[in-house]
């Protein structure tokens, strides 16, 4: 999984598979998953939020929206956001 900014995509390691899983995004810049609950997090810098779906795509949300966002990342075993 990887985004430009502005979409974000879904690439096989061979590069047949490519698929488009969100767009409409103004400056997403950070892709994290969660393979237990099947979730993908993403921070849109932009809009000072922190969204996620499921991994084909499907059922956006938006989890918070921050006055200042800083570096963020999620702790896989209590699945709570770590930012500094």
């Amino acid at each position: 999984m990887f985004t430009n900014r502005y979409y974000i995509r879904e690439l096989s390691t061979d590069g047949v598979y490519y698929q488009l899983l969100r767009e409409g995004l103004q400056n997403a810049v950070a892709v994290d998953f969660d393979s237990v609950e099947n979730k993908l997090y993403y921070i849109d810098v932009q809009g000072r939020q922190i969204q996620r779906m499921d991994m084909n795509g499907s059922n956006p949300e938006k989890l918070v929206t921050l006055r200042f966002l800083t570096c963020t990342t999620m702790c896989d075993v209590s699945k709570s956001f770590q930012m500094f």
